[in-house]
């Protein structure tokens, strides 16, 4: 079973998932942009701060709560109905508490700053974080199974109602609430189509033994996230000690229009080389076939476009968002040749962690996060 994966995965499927994966990506971003564009016009900004305290909280609570089990799931190969279940029972206690944390936290934010929506938004927030935790279960499964074409057309479905309730809610007067609730009943429906679409069957036990050796693995992810998050969060803090708002804007804006490149190539690491890797993780020879041939693939797919995009930078920015934005153009094309480095960098930390060897993975995050704000902190003092 432990190469019937990958040598049942011939180019063209990699092709097919690997476009499956990208176009799901590029849609949810594009649903996100028509809805910000929207509901700027409609909600007030007072609206829009409380959604931002709600979201930053939201953000900090979810990536804490990255387990790694439904990467478990993916990596083992022989899974017995113990482990599916322990893993299931696990993930859900696991994500109940953090649940009740978002909840928590939004009744102790809410008095101490004397906003009580705020615990309207993360009560309901805390709701959708559940059901969506939920849902990486039977999504590891369909992921294993190499089936990134039906979670791409659940993903974007799903995320087109998410749009379309945004929308409906904030013109019926829902204010702060416009997100929160589409949010919730979006992951409910996206949760009942991965249930429905893995067709495996879940029931609620707990073997310690299974528990412990499931928790050996996923404790590395972690600290992995954190630390990642910290790296991709902590430009901000280093920026605004720096820079002057102008110029900080300056960088967000171009920082989040290139930053689609490296979701891109997240997207395509763990929704499709991480389960072909791990079926492989017992053969050494077909484990390097595998990392050499789809690290190829990749540079040759997105190499061309990342080049163009750095070359074309001033050209695009300006024509789609005006000659205000031109001091942005450096930003953007420092991230996509951050991207553009950052390929091989991505499949490494998937081929260590879809063979089991997550500490490695996190030690590699460990010795990257002090010369990454270092080097950032000095850019930016000597930039701005």
């Amino acid at each position: 079973m432990s190469v019937s994966v990958a040598e049942a995965t011939p180019r063209q499927s990699i092709v097919k998932a690997a476009a499956w994966t990208s176009a799901a990506i590029v849609l949810v971003r594009v649903f996100f942009l028509v809805s910000s564009v929207i509901t700027a016009r409609i909600l007030t900004p007072h609206d829009f701060g409380l959604i931002g305290i709600a979201g930053t909280l939201f953000m900090l609570i979810n990536t804490a709560s990255a387990t790694g089990i439904d990467s478990y799931l993916i990596f083992r190969q022989s899974l017995s109905e113990g482990e599916v279940n322990t893993a299931f029972t696990l993930h859900a206690l696991l994500c109940g508490l953090f649940s009740g944390l978002v909840m928590l936290v939004g009744v102790v934010v809410a008095a101490v700053s004397g906003k009580p929506e705020l615990r309207e938004i993360l009560f309901y927030s805390g709701l959708a974080f559940f059901v969506n935790a939920i849902g990486r279960i039977p999504r590891a499964f369909l992921i294993k199974a190499m089936k990134q074409d039906q979670l791409a057309m659940i993903d974007t479905g799903v995320n087109f109602l998410n749009l379309l309730l945004i929308l409906v809610m904030a013109g019926l007067g829902f204010q702060y609430l416009s997100y929160v609730i589409p949010m919730l009943v979006a992951q409910a429906i996206c949760a009942t189509l991965l249930f429905w679409r893995a067709r495996q069957p879940f029931r609620l036990d707990l073997d310690r033994r299974v528990a412990s050796r499931i928790l050996s693995y996923s404790k590395g992810f972690m600290p992995q996230t954190l630390l990642c998050d910290f790296l991709y969060q902590a430009d901000y803090v280093v920026g605004g000690l720096f820079l002057a708002s102008t110029l900080l804007g300056y960088y967000y804006f171009g920082f989040e229009k290139a930053f689609l490149a490296a979701l891109l190539i997240r997207g395509m690491t763990d929704q499709v080389f991480f389960p072909i890797f791990s079926a492989a993780q017992n053969q050494p020879e077909e484990l390097k076939r595998q990392y050499f041939k789809f690290s190829s693939y990749l540079m040759f797919a997105l190499f061309p476009l990342f080049a163009l995009g750095i070359f074309f930078a001033r050209d695009l920015l300006l024509l789609v968002y005006g000659h205000q934005w031109e001091n942005s153009i450096v930003t953007f094309q420092a991230i996509l040749g951050f991207c553009l480095l950052k390929i091989i960098y991505d499949v490494s930390l998937t081929l260590l962690n879809a063979t089991g060897k997550t500490r490695q993975a996190f030690l590699h995050f460990v010795w990257a996060t002090p010369h990454t704000l270092i080097l950032f902190a000095l850019g930016a003092f000597w930039g701005g």
